[in-house]
């Protein structure tokens, strides 16, 4: 939808964040991003400006392990954006 399109031209967007998830393919325990917080730090500290996660977020894997197992096999999951509801404010006028 276009701003422009009057139906929409006093509407907001409201973007909501989920930590991201990771689901290890050896285990098949499911963790958040914050569960690597360590880990996502020790290699932050080694590469400083060059950090490779920043530029290049698949590459976590390789990186950092199921803090279960410890099996670098791990996948994100959960990406997904979905339209959770939409909302209407006011009276608007139909455009055919």
């Amino acid at each position: 939808m276009k701003k422009e399109n009057p139906i929409v031209e006093n509407a907001e967007l409201e973007v909501k964040i989920q930590e991201p998830t990771f689901r290890c393919r050896n285990c098949n325990r499911e963790f958040k991003f914050s569960d690597l917080q360590q880990q996502v730090g020790e290699v932050k500290n080694s590469y400083d400006e060059e950090y490779p996660l920043h530029l290049m977020p698949e590459l976590l894997p390789a990186f950092t392990k199921c803090p279960c197992c410890g099996s670098h096999d791990i996948e994100a999951i959960g990406q997904e954006i979905y339209i959770e509801k939409v909302e209407e404010y006011g009276a608007f006028e139909r455009v055919s």
